[in-house]
Parts: structure tokens; sequence; C-alpha cells
């Protein structure tokens, strides 16, 4: 209960600094004035600013919801394999291997404040530290490869290693072996939400 507050914690401080340090009102009205009226941006600022805190109230749920997905998508690969764990087990597990995906948010952080001191509001959206994105010109892909190209990354692949390690550590097989359980469950969970995402992109 005390990891997943402070999951919470972290992820809702970093959000609130990558907020206030990084994107500014100056920022919108720079990105939407070829596209929009003064008007228009000014709205879009001030129900930003309104609806900001919502932000913050869903980081719980959101967790919560994603975690108890990873767990029920391995807890069925257990049970194929006739592994005996619980749910509650697995849920541990994804819960402490989460903490890995505030690393990305960290380096985001970073990156602009210190590297990168000259960006936009797509610079910021579209950037993801040690993706398969990084290694194309972002301008000139379609936009239904973007979410997929910033999937493949070094994080999500230590989060597949993680859940293996925490899943081998419990039921003492071989990590081999739970490599491949998390890799055929939690893999093709997240390969049909991709292909979901691509496709409402694309429609």
């Amino acid at each position: 209960m005390l990891y997943f507050i402070l999951l919470c914690l972290m992820s809702i401080l970093i959000t609130y600094a990558s907020k206030t340090l990084l994107i500014s009102d100056d920022l919108y009205f720079k990105f939407f004035e070829d596209q929009l009226s003064y008007e228009r941006i000014s709205e879009i600022v001030y129900l930003q600013d309104k609806w900001d805190w919502v932000t913050y109230v869903v980081v719980p749920f959101y967790y919560l919801v994603k975690i108890f997905l990873v767990g029920i998508c391995i807890y069925i690969g257990t049970i194929i394999m006739g592994i005996d764990i619980s749910f509650k087990k697995l849920f541990q597990i994804a819960l402490l291997a989460e903490g890995i995906f505030l690393i990305p948010g960290i380096f985001r952080l970073c990156w602009f404040i210190f590297i990168q001191t000259q960006y936009n509001l797509s610079d910021i959206h579209l950037f993801y530290p040690l993706s398969l994105l990084n290694f194309f010109d972002v301008h000139s892909l379609e936009h239904w490869l973007i979410y997929p190209l910033q999937l493949v990354n070094i994080f999500e692949i230590l989060y597949l290693l993680t859940l293996a390690y925490g899943l081998f550590l419990v039921t003492q097989r071989s990590y081999a072996a739970m490599v491949g359980l998390v890799v055929c469950t939690y893999g093709t969970g997240l390969f049909v939400w991709t292909i979901s995402v691509m496709f409402l992109t694309v429609s």
C-alpha cells in the first residue's frame, strides 16, 4: 500500500513539474498561432488550467486499472502453464515493476530543462527517451506509426524483464521460462492494445 501511494505521488510530482517547468501559456500561443485565433487559443489555455486537477485525480485509478489488467494477463498464463500462484502476488509484482516507468518522465524533464531548451508542444508530446522513434524523422512518419515506435523502448523491455524476475523469485521456475510467460501474456495484451490505438489513430 505504501509503495502504491509513493508511486502515485511520484507520478503526480513528475507531471506537475513537467506542466509548471516545461509548459507555459506562451508555448500554446506559439504552437497554435498559425492554426487558431487568439480567442480560441485563450479558451484552450483556460480550459487546460481549469481541468488540470483531473490529471492528478485519475493517477491512482490509472495505475489500478493498468496493474490489474497486467496481472490478469499473466494470471491466465500461469493457469495455462499449471503454475500455482495467487493473483495478489501477481498484482504485487506488476505494482513493483511499474516504478520503472517513472524514469522516462524524469528523463524527459531533465532533457528539456538542461539539454533541448528550445522546444514546442509537439517536441514534448513526441519525445520518448531510448525508443525506436528516435531513429526516425518524426515529421515524415504517418501518425499511426508514432505510438508503436514510442512503445518499443528500453524501459518497456526492462519492465518485461522485471515482471519475469518477480515471477522467477516467487515460483522458483527458470527465468527463461518466466520471460517466455510474460512475453506470451503481457506481450499479447500490449500488442492488442497497440493495434487498437493504431486503429483509432487511423480512424
